[in-house]
């Protein structure tokens, strides 16, 4: 078997490099003496969003880093029909920031997550959306088969509270959101779902993704919530961590689920966005898996990363979301006397 950070070198940067499946799901072979070079597809997809998707394609192999695959085909059915045969991948430019033009280097043209295959958004809830991409190099393709999940449904209360901050040092009060999540399961299925929340402005802008802190809520941490004298960052200790915010229905399943997070108050009048995705058991099983790893440590037990792809490697997901929006009203900052001369 493999040391954890060798397969996280290999095979877990290909697969973070993006953003109902098969009835038996694959895992990623750790045994190197019959491994070989393999096609990984990475697509985090949603059924909203930009018109134009991104599918990264790649080859994996055990003593190598990701070696980018530019020219592969890829076909894109859904319920059985081909809609998109995409035959080459397009370079990604890096958006400025500030203001600043930032300067491509020769280097970063070959990072897989530059150059991805660009399909257009065509999917709704119970399609069936098969991803096919082959290669002249490689004997049989690799495609993945999903179903796109139903959007769940929910009810959310905001409230602004004072909250006593609990550390190891020092104790201190913060001014934070409270949200009172109710979610209404999908009833006779295994479902995952993953919680967003975004403050955006007037015109729909995103400006903030405030930190959720869900480490006191029963179902976000799978029945074993931390509180009180606990409000130190769970990172420091190897306990069960959720930072990508996926919740699945074990503890409500067939019924409403009431989940309880907090975020960081806004400085300034907008709008709250609130957003539950539905996501396949895959994603959410892989985001489960990278976030509770130690990859510095090579002492480890070796880590299997679930995958969905057939022939080859990787995550394929077709999230479907709901979003509930309020607008929040930013407190005036005090009137602090000035001593001036």
């Amino acid at each position: 078997m493999l040391q954890y950070k060798y397969i996280i070198r290999n095979v877990l940067a290909l697969l973070l490099g993006a953003s109902t499946l098969f009835s038996c799901e694959n895992t990623i072979d750790l045994n190197d003496e019959d491994y070989t070079p393999r096609l990984a597809l990475t697509y985090l997809g949603s059924t909203e969003g930009e018109a134009q998707q991104r599918v990264y394609i790649s080859e994996t192999y055990i003593s190598r880093n990701p070696r980018l695959i530019k020219d592969a085909k890829l076909e894109v059915f859904v319920n059985d029909e081909l809609k998109e045969t995409i035959t080459s991948s397009t370079f990604i430019k890096r958006s400025n920031l500030g203001g600043v033009h930032y300067i491509t280097t020769e280097s970063e043209k070959k990072r897989p997550e530059r150059n991805a295959y660009l399909i257009t958004k065509q999917f709704k809830a119970g399609d069936k959306v098969l991803f096919r991409a082959s290669h002249p190099n490689y004997p049989s393709p690799a495609e993945a088969e999903v179903i796109v999940p139903k959007a769940p449904k929910f009810d959310v209360k905001t409230k602004e509270i004072t909250k006593l901050i609990k550390t190891s040092g020092s104790h201190y009060k913060k001014e934070l959101l409270k949200f009172t999540i109710k979610v209404q399961d999908i009833k006779n299925e295994n479902n995952y779902y993953r919680l967003k929340i975004h403050y955006a402005n007037s015109s729909g802008e995103v400006f903030e993704t405030p930190r959720i802190d869900n480490k006191e809520d029963y179902i976000m941490m799978k029945g074993e919530p931390r509180t009180d004298n606990e409000d130190l960052e769970i990172g420091i200790s190897g306990d069960y961590k959720n930072n990508y915010n996926v919740f699945s229905d074990e503890l409500f399943r067939d019924k409403e689920g009431t989940i309880t997070v907090y975020c960081s108050v806004p400085h300034r009048d907008c709008k709250v966005l609130v957003s539950i995705e539905g996501i396949n058991a895959t994603l959410y099983r892989y985001l489960q898996v990278i976030d509770n790893t130690d990859y510095n440590n090579p002492l480890v037990t070796p880590t299997i990363l679930p995958t969905n792809v057939k022939g080859g490697v990787g995550v394929i997901s077709i999230a479907n979301s709901k979003t509930e929006t309020s607008d929040y009203k930013a407190k005036p900052l005090p009137n602090k006397p000035f001593f001036g001369l």
